[in-house]
């Protein structure tokens, strides 16, 4: 039998940055169209949870050798996923830069072009948030938990379905076949943030529905 459960009242508190360490990014530059993008990629090195050479898989050796991806993570994964990189020769295109402290995090942010989070499973990845934070366009899997307070669908990014992987190739080129609006796209990504995620709104809001309650 089904069990019947009252509707309840909840109160919302998102997920939110430290944004004395990762400030809002206005007025971001992006790479020259003469330049491979930076794609980042802040994820923990555990193929499993977080689907890194599945990605690529699905986007292809074309797909891959159109950008530079930026793997901010460490994790039990690593050596399978250098023997993936190194029989690919993908060695120029992804790179692994291991465990990085938040200072160092930052300067990645604010010098790469694309926020990239391909989870077969993730709560309420917070990277997300920060990409939104720092003004950046995002290609996420739909199996992020906060992806529907971080992306509009074409507005400043995609998801996909991790298991299809047709899904997450289109998802590249489209996001890819938009460079010129890169800007556009995260000043969306912004908004975004202030909204949802940015202190100064989501506390008075949360106290104010406490107190309501």
């Amino acid at each position: 039998s089904l069990a019947i459960f009252p509707n309840k009242r909840f109160i919302r508190l998102p997920n939110v940055v430290e944004e004395e360490k990762l400030p809002v990014e206005l007025n971001r530059t992006f790479s020259p169209d003469t330049k491979l993008p930076h794609f980042i990629m802040p994820v923990r090195l555990c193929e499993r949870i977080k689907g890194i050479m599945n990605f690529f898989k699905a986007i292809g050796s074309e797909n891959v050798k159109r950008a530079i991806f930026d793997i901010l993570g460490d994790g039990n994964d690593e050596e399978m996923i250098r023997t993936f990189i190194r029989e690919n020769g993908y060695e120029n295109n992804i790179l692994l830069h291991g465990f990085c402290n938040m200072e160092t995090v930052n300067g990645y942010y604010k010098n790469c072009d694309v926020m990239v989070l391909p989870s077969f499973s993730d709560q309420s990845p917070l990277s997300l948030v920060e990409a939104c934070c720092k003004g950046l366009p995002i290609l996420a899997s739909n199996r992020c938990g906060n992806h529907y307070e971080t992306i509009e669908y074409g507005t400043n990014g995609y998801t996909f379905d991790p298991d299809n992987h047709r899904e997450v190739k289109d998802a590249f080129e489209k996001i890819m076949g938009r460079r010129s609006e890169w800007k556009q796209m995260g000043e969306k990504s912004i908004k975004l943030f202030e909204h949802n995620f940015k202190q100064s709104v989501v506390l008075p809001r949360f106290i104010a529905a406490i107190e309501n309650s």
